[in-house]
């Protein structure tokens, strides 16, 4: 294995999503939590998506089930989220949040991309314009071939459910 490019002093990683959710279950070693996850799975998920906020539209009646086989499991039963509205639109209320970093994309010459949630979102918006304007509509599949840079990013929060966003304009979610 390769050695680490950087490790987070004590006091950064003892201010992660991880370290809150340790600390949560009452776990001193990652190694701990990873072994819950695996011996209590509904339970470990179940306080995932709580403590990470995750706004699921339709909450899901079970967190998972491998009565089919472990490789068919089925996580967060019944469950609808928008991954748009999830992961970009939620922080746009507050002014604050929608100026914090929400995506850094460095491209394989090197160049980097930097954009907040405000701007992310706006992007967003831009590309789901282009494609109704074009004819692309709910139902539709869209296929994106491209490197990982910041507009396979953008890409990659289109799907197909017409919604109302949070700042407004009218998006393929």
């Amino acid at each position: 294995m390769e050695e680490a490019v950087w490790t987070p002093d004590p006091e950064q990683a003892m201010q992660t999503n991880v370290a809150r959710l340790m600390r949560r279950f009452g776990c001193d070693q990652i190694d701990e939590l990873r072994e819950l996850s695996v011996e209590q799975p509904a339970t470990f998920w179940d306080a995932v998506v709580d403590d990470l906020q995750i706004p699921f539209a339709k909450p899901y009646t079970r967190t998972f089930d491998d009565s089919a086989g472990i490789e068919w499991t089925r996580w967060f039963d019944d469950g609808q989220i928008n991954l748009t509205s999830a992961c970009v639109d939620r922080w746009l209320a507050d002014p604050q949040e929608a100026a914090r970093t929400a995506l850094i994309a460095e491209a394989e010459d090197g160049s980097s991309v930097e954009l907040t949630y405000a701007q992310l979102a706006a992007e967003v918006d831009k590309l789901s314009a282009a494609l109704r304007a074009v004819g692309v509509g709910p139902g539709d599949a869209i296929a994106v071939f491209m490197p990982m840079i910041a507009e396979a990013v953008i890409a990659a929060f289109q799907d197909s459910q017409p919604a109302l966003s949070s700042h407004g304009s009218t998006m393929l979610r």
